[in-house]
């Protein structure tokens, strides 16, 4: 399986040693994932002025 440094950070990585992801389950074929969609938790710009509950 050819897993890219971009892998761990993706929606679609699938966390488990048989498959890569759901999109491409052995990896993309060129070391560039056009469906790569980042999974890095969303944070906003000041924190002190979020309000969950607005």
């Amino acid at each position: 399986m050819a897993k890219i440094p971009l892998c761990d950070r993706c929606n679609f990585y699938a966390h488990t040693q048989f498959l890569v992801c759901a999109v491409h389950p052995y990896g993309p074929e060129w070391g560039i994932c056009a469906d790569f969609t980042s999974a890095e938790l969303w944070e906003p710009d000041d924190p002190k002025s979020y309000d969950p509950y607005m």
